[in-house]
């Protein structure tokens, strides 16, 4: 029992497994959230400056919300780690 249930290669196995499918998830999810955004300013006719601006700050939130919702998606289908 000193070395845990379960090989420390199996916990690693399953790790890789819930990061891929976290991405897989993750990044088709903030580019439908980019292209709404981009096509959210063509149809409010906001000028080329300041969509780019607003797709700049977009992107700089959706890396941060993107880093956590990693953490969330691992936590829900992989939990702790021994």
């Amino acid at each position: 029992m000193t070395e845990g249930p379960v090989p420390q290669e199996a916990f690693q196995a399953l790790f890789n497994w819930v990061s891929l499918f976290a991405y897989f998830y993750i990044v088709p999810l903030l580019l439908a959230g980019l292209l709404g955004f981009i096509r959210f300013f063509r149809r409010k006719g906001l000028s080329w400056f300041l969509s780019i601006l607003l797709s700049v700050m977009y992107i700089l939130f959706a890396a941060v919300i993107g880093y956590v919702l990693l953490f969330v998606f691992v936590l829900m289908f992989y939990g702790f780690a021994p």
